[in-house]
């Protein structure tokens, strides 16, 4: 499957669905970008099930194609389609870190007491 997006677009979040109700049949799958006069891998996976989104680093293309390497059956792709999704995690110093403190919040939660015997 190929789509011509007319002009180079930039995307870095692909959302892929199967009808499910039909079986799963995608088992292993490649997208490509059309960047600088040749088509460029962006992404392999296996497997799509009902609804896939995967993040990738921003590509600028102007035509993206979806290829199905393996599947049980005829493949069926319900919905293919790119995001330019904003970085909502700021770059972060712990890339270099060894260690990560993480402490979570006390819930307080009130029980009903009980009277003994009941």
């Amino acid at each position: 499957m190929q789509v011509d997006l007319g002009e180079p677009t930039g995307f870095n979040v692909i959302e892929l669905r199967e009808p499910i109700q039909h079986g799963q049949r995608t088992e292993y799958l490649r997208i490509e970008a059309w960047i600088d006069g040749a088509w460029a891998p962006v992404l392999t996976s296996r497997r799509i099930g009902y609804r896939r989104l995967y993040r990738i680093d921003r590509v600028v293309a102007s035509k993206v194609r979806l290829v199905i390497m393996d599947s049980r059956g005829s493949p069926a792709i319900s919905q293919f389609s790119l995001y330019d999704a904003p970085n909502i995690v700021p770059d972060s110093p712990l890339e270099d870190a060894s260690t990560i403190s993480v402490t979570p919040q006390r819930r307080r939660t009130s029980l009903p007491r009980r009277s003994p015997g009941g």
